[in-house]
């Protein structure tokens, strides 16, 4: 490193531009949610930061089906990934492989030889993302592309059960069909086929 310049005009001047978040606020943007973490895999609805209640005054519990997941794919999703993920108009495909990480081995050659080799791998959700905590975040933060972070908990919580269902991802051994409601406790549950492919097999 070499020496730099410090503008010692502006060490301890406020400029008054902006404010403090309310906390609110900030719990309105802080969705992360990791792997298998429960304090933030979310158990109710949220709106604006706020716990929404049911009709009885009490938090309302965030869950989806896969036939609902379906309804909002076809209505949000579909138009750049395709049917059931497929992957379409520039956009990635969601789902294709068979539920497993076999593919993810395959190894292109030139494509001018007489044999250039196999498929391609098929890196989509249910073969090659490691944790389904990525799939809802994501999807919660910056989907649908129109208007991202415009979903509810239990909105997320069914398209990914949907794309879950499309991937042939089982929950705890159990094969997802449409009337597969998944919430807080299933959902830190789930174990993707590719958990341990990020790490070197030494």
């Amino acid at each position: 490193y070499t020496e730099y310049y410090v503008n010692t005009d502006t060490i301890g001047k406020k400029y008054g531009f902006g404010r403090t978040p309310t906390e609110t606020e900030v719990k309105a943007w802080d969705i992360d949610v990791m792997p298998y973490d429960e304090a933030s895999t979310p158990e109710f609805d949220t709106k604006h930061g706020k716990v929404v209640l049911d009709e009885d005054g009490n938090p309302k519990k965030a869950e989806g089906s896969v036939a609902w997941g379906e309804e909002l794919y076809v209505e949000q999703c579909q138009m750049c990934h395709g049917d059931f993920g497929a992957g379409g108009k520039g956009y990635p495909a969601l789902s294709g492989g068979d539920g497993t990480t076999k593919s993810l081995t395959n190894q292109l050659m030139n494509p001018a030889d007489e044999n250039p080799g196999i498929e391609p791998p098929k890196k989509v959700i249910g073969t090659y993302w490691p944790y389904a905590s990525t799939l809802f975040w994501y999807i919660q933060d910056a989907m649908p592309f129109p208007h991202p972070k415009s979903l509810s908990n239990s909105e997320t919580y069914a398209l990914t059960a949907y794309l879950l269902y499309e991937n042939g991802v089982k929950i705890e051994g159990e094969e997802l069909d449409e009337d597969y409601v998944l919430d807080k406790e299933k959902f830190l549950k789930i174990k993707m086929p590719n958990a341990e492919g990020f790490y070197p097999n030494v």
